[in-house]
């Protein structure tokens, strides 16, 4: 469960220890994301979080995302490496999670000097791997989703059941303040 807390410090700040997790046994997204650092370095800033993003290769769609956790001993910087893939117009972060050995994911809006992260809701996905649509499992509230072919991907994404499992309700909106 650690490792989900740590993966909701970058993808929420607003989720608490407990919550119900989406995994994907391997990155969600055809292929990666190419990535400029003009549009993606820099401070960002969004509710009660505050992250810096650095590319660290464009052509694999790499990101590192570092920020300030508070411990009892003062001030510890902490990072994680990030997978930006895409299906179609479509942009997914994902974050390996080293004890399951699977992957923590979102879909992402990048604009200029915004980004938008949806998460995965365990609900409603959990529904779609039940009824056949997706590969996975259930357990304890949460979904680990088996490999997401293409065709996954793009229906998860054109049909409206799909699209509204994420987490339209609470998105993080990050806001560059500075490169």
């Amino acid at each position: 469960m650690k490792g989900w807390v740590s993966a909701c410090a970058f993808l929420a700040a607003a989720w608490l220890v407990g919550c119900a997790a989406v995994t994907s046994s391997r990155p969600v997204g055809e292929g990666p994301a190419l990535l400029s650092a003009d549009e993606w370095d820099g401070t960002w800033i969004g509710g009660e979080v505050s992250v810096t993003l650095v590319v660290e290769d464009p052509q694999k769609g790499l990101l590192r995302v570092f920020w300030a956790e508070s411990k009892r001993e003062g001030p510890v910087l902490e990072s994680y490496r990030v997978e930006v893939r895409r299906t179609g117009d479509w942009t997914f972060g994902n974050v390996a999670d080293a004890e399951s050995g699977g992957w923590f994911w979102a879909l992402v809006a990048k604009r200029e000097g915004r980004i938008v992260v949806l998460l995965p809701d365990a609900d409603r996905m959990g529904a779609l791997v039940e009824s056949g649509a997706l590969p996975g499992i259930q357990a304890e509230g949460s979904v680990r989703l088996g490999p997401l072919t293409e065709d996954h991907v793009r229906r998860l994404m054109n049909d409206p059941s799909g699209v509204c499992a994420f987490d339209w309700k609470d998105p993080l909106v990050l806001i560059r303040v500075g490169r």
